[in-house]
C-alpha cells in the first residue's frame, strides 16, 4: 500500500473517532489561493495540493491537523501547518475571503458551518497541531525549542500551536 493511501486511512480512522466527542470534524479542507475568482489561471498556490488534513470546529476554536503517518516524518511538516494555521487565521479575520460561490455550493465536508463560524466571527483561536508519530531527527531533540520560538511569534495573533502523537487517537 502506497504511503499516500495510507495516510488517507490514519486520516479517516482519526476523522471518526474525533467526531465522537466533537460532531463538527472533517478532513481534506482545501486551502488554494486565487486572485478574486477560483480558476486554473487565477491560482496562486499548488492547485490541489494544498489541504489541511483534519479540522474541527469546537466552540470559539478552530483546531486544524497535519497529519504525517509512521514512514513519513518530513521535516515539511513544520512550513506545512505554518501556512495552514496563517491562511485559516487571515480567513478567520476578513483579510482574505471565500469566493462568493460558496453560498450556492454544496456543503461538501461541512464547509458551508466552517464558513458560517468565519462569517459570525465566532472564532477567536486557531490551534494548530502537529499529529504524527515522531518528528524527524533534526527536529525532534529541538521539538520543545521550535514549538516555543512559533508560539512566541503566533499566539499574539490567536495562533496556539501542539503537538500530539498518533496513537492518542487510535
Amino acid at each position: 500500500m502506497s504511503d499516500k493511501k495510507r495516510e488517507a486511512e490514519l486520516e479517516r480512522l482519526i476523522v471518526t473517532k474525533l467526531r465522537k466527542s466533537i460532531p463538527l470534524t472533517d478532513h481534506q479542507l482545501p486551502v488554494g489561493l486565487f486572485d478574486n475568482e477560483v480558476k486554473t489561471t487565477k491560482t496562486c498556490t499548488p492547485r490541489g495540493a494544498s489541504q489541511i488534513d483534519l479540522w474541527q470546529l469546537d466552540k470559539d476554536t478552530l483546531r486544524i491537523f497535519e497529519l504525517k503517518d509512521k514512514d513519513n516524518n518530513s521535516v515539511g511538516i513544520i512550513s506545512e501547518l505554518i501556512y495552514y494555521a496563517n491562511i485559516m487565521n487571515e480567513l478567520i479575520k476578513g483579510n482574505i475571503q471565500y469566493p462568493q460561490s460558496i453560498k450556492t455550493a454544496k456543503d461538501i465536508r461541512n464547509i458551508k458551518s466552517l464558513y458560517s463560524a468565519i462569517q459570525n466571527k465566532s472564532i477567536n483561536t486557531v490551534e494548530a497541531i502537529f499529529l504524527n508519530y515522531e518528528f524527524h531527527p533534526l527536529i525532534k531533540y529541538k521539538k520543545n525549542q521550535i514549538m516555543e520560538l512559533i508560539n512566541e511569534g503566533t499566539r499574539p495573533h490567536g495562533i496556539i500551536f501542539k503537538d500530539e502523537l498518533v496513537e492518542k487517537y487510535l
